[in-house]
């Protein structure tokens, strides 16, 4: 269970920038509270697994359809990062497997389950990547030499592993998102803050 705690109504979010994440058993209750004159939200997962690893925003309501660093950097939301031991489950499991090279440099969200996993990335010659940090995954650039001819590369540690298609830009479709007007608070306190009690390992 994680608790936060603000001066405007706040909700947890649980989001990644590079694949869309929906973790089971997480349940957000927010609420009033009237000894502490603060708006209270609290962070329940019922049950933790590899599934349920990834970074986790308690976020001022209103603007939970922001982008979510961008509401770190302006001070609208705090964040925690959820580590499991899941010796089932060692790799972060994500629904996309095909990645477009629409930037120089794109992330793999290939990352461990707990810090303890050494992860790899690796194309079908065995060429390998290690990974430089736990919470994102490999950043690669598109000239990268472990991008081989066939975009095949493998997301791997000692007893577990799956493939990932690289692919270029031109098979990239455009979704035509529309833009999200920022909406402004009357006043900016400091961030919500994050009380952390028990349950796996949160950073």
């Amino acid at each position: 269970m994680v608790k936060c705690k603000f001066n405007y109504p706040i909700i947890w979010k649980a989001y990644d920038g590079y694949f869309d994440w929906m973790p089971p058993t997480v349940k957000n209750s927010s609420f009033f509270s009237e000894s502490e004159k603060r708006y209270v939200s609290i962070l329940t997962i019922g049950y933790t697994s590899a599934a349920t690893v990834g970074r986790y925003y308690c976020v001022v309501s209103e603007m939970k359809n922001e982008d979510m660093d961008d509401m770190v950097a302006e001070d609208f939301a705090s964040h925690v990062y959820l580590f499991v031991i899941d010796y089932k489950q060692p790799l972060v499991p994500t629904n996309e497997r095909s990645y477009y090279m629409t930037h120089d440099k794109f992330v793999i969200p290939c990352k461990p389950s707990y810090r303890d996993i050494e992860v790899e990335l690796c194309n079908k010659d065995e060429k390998c990547l290690t990974v430089s940090d736990s919470t994102r995954g490999f950043t690669i650039s598109k000239t990268s030499s472990i991008i081989s001819e066939d975009g095949m590369l493998y997301c791997k540690c000692d007893n577990a592993s799956y493939a990932v298609h690289i692919l270029p830009a031109d098979d990239w479709l455009d979704n035509n998102y529309e833009p999200i007007k920022i909406a402004q608070l009357d006043e900016r306190k400091r961030k919500p803050y994050y009380i952390t009690t028990q349950n796996a390992i949160a950073i």
